[in-house]
């Protein structure tokens, strides 16, 4: 029988990822939903998959097919890995019925919603950030109070299938929140377009002027956490006072011994949550002292290129972590050693109406292009008005053994962005 991964609904750095997959060996079957469809690329998983099933909404009713497809292929299934936030109950149903792992599926229930999330740990005592749920306009009534406390501003998101890129706002009054709703909920999802904002989280506001914002990446295998990834995600201020994102930069323990308590935070977040298997990429707010607080869990891989530069930076990544330790091989926990230096970094087009090039193939630290979504023009000041899944351009991978080096070329990239020669 052959050694066989299963991935769910495969939508972040799937060509990268099946490669591993292969290199170690393994056979992939792809399993997609119908929880949404606008992110899936047919082309890639169809082209890498050695099998593929097209699923419902429901793991409980595709079981039956997709048991059938193990048998009839012969594939021995070694793993199943979740490829979005919404698809961790369906892939935690194959988990616990195919390969018996001992898994709560209630927590997996709790997963899927981030207010959800909060609630379980503030009733394990965990440190989180005060947050109320709203979903309808009448809860601005019922939770008058529990909004009171929360303070002015405030961070509204959907509680679901957010990506951190649909709907994410900053609230600074009642007047605000009102038009926050009216505009988002019941409303199409921004990035998961086949969706519906049924559910708002809002949040109490941290200042991001005090907190810096960082992701831990965790494997999980027999209930044991393994920090595979250290990340910092960086902005760039325009006006003095609009962020807009920029960077997503690995780093090792070295650079920021202090983390480690945050990193231990995570991982007993984790605990309270009942994750015993597979990926989480979690956002942390982090003052650089004593002070931290999770944004959000997500059960999955990273996206935009993080995996590819975690690869650069370490020599491995948090798939190949999670393979070897289904191999019983010991790892590293929290990356102590470096390789290069390497990033993401997004862009904005401020060139030319219809883009499809980037003048970046002679910038010596340029590896790839990792994604190009957008090709119209951005507004001069769009930063004003500013939302990732709207105006990011294109993301990049940079990398480079020198530091130095890669800065240099990453003024080059600005200059040009700025002079509006970018985009061509």
């Amino acid at each position: 029988m052959a050694a066989t991964l299963i991935f769910v609904h495969p939508t972040l750095s799937v060509n990268f990822t099946f490669q591993t997959a292969k290199q170690r060996g393994f056979k992939i079957l792809t399993v997609t939903t119908s929880l949404e469809k606008t992110h899936l690329d047919m082309s890639i998983i169809n082209q890498q998959s050695d099998a593929v099933f097209t699923g419902s909404d429901s793991p409980h009713k595709d079981l039956a097919q997709i048991q059938k497809i193990i048998k009839d292929r012969s594939f021995k299934v070694t793993a199943i890995i979740n490829g979005i936030d919404a698809s961790v109950y369906y892939a935690d149903v194959l988990k616990k019925e195919i390969l018996g792992a001992p898994i709560d599926l209630d927590a997996s229930l709790v997963r899927l919603n981030k207010y959800a999330v909060n609630q379980a740990l503030q009733k394990r005592g965990m440190v989180t950030i005060p947050s109320v749920e709203i979903t309808c306009k009448q809860d601005l009534i019922t939770k008058k109070e529990a909004i009171h406390k929360l303070g002015l501003p405030i961070i509204a998101k959907p509680s679901e299938n957010t990506a951190a890129m649909s709907a994410v706002e900053l609230v600074k009054t009642l007047d605000g929140l009102n038009l926050y709703l009216d505009q988002y909920l019941h409303k199409t999802n921004t990035y998961y377009s086949d969706n519906t904002i049924e559910k708002v989280i809002l949040q109490k506001y941290i200042p991001t002027s005090q907190f810096d914002e960082f992701v831990i990446d965790i494997v999980s295998y027999e209930g044991k956490h393994y920090c595979a990834g250290l990340l910092q995600y960086r902005h760039e201020l325009r006006e003095s006072k609009y962020k807009i994102f920029r960077y997503c930069v690995p780093s090792v323990v070295e650079d920021l011994p202090a983390i480690l308590p945050v990193v231990t935070y995570v991982k007993e977040c984790l605990t309270a949550l009942n994750v015993r298997d597979g990926f989480t990429h979690n956002e942390i707010f982090w003052d650089r002292d004593q002070q931290y607080y999770l944004i959000e869990s997500n059960p999955r891989m990273a996206g935009a290129g993080v995996l590819e530069a975690y690869q650069n930076t370490y020599g491995y990544y948090p798939l190949p972590q999670y393979l070897d330790l289904l191999e019983h091989k010991p790892i590293v926990d929290i990356p102590k050693k470096r390789k290069s230096y390497s990033l993401t970094m997004f862009l904005y087009n401020l060139s030319k109406e219809g883009s499809y090039q980037i003048r970046i193939e002679d910038i010596p630290s340029f590896q790839q292009i990792i994604t190009f979504p957008r090709h119209d023009k951005d507004d001069p000041h769009f930063y004003r008005h500013y939302t990732r899944a709207a105006t990011v351009n294109a993301c990049v991978l940079l990398d480079n053994p020198s530091k130095e080096a890669l800065d240099r070329d990453i003024r080059t990239i600005l200059q040009r962005e700025a002079e509006g020669s970018l985009f061509v």
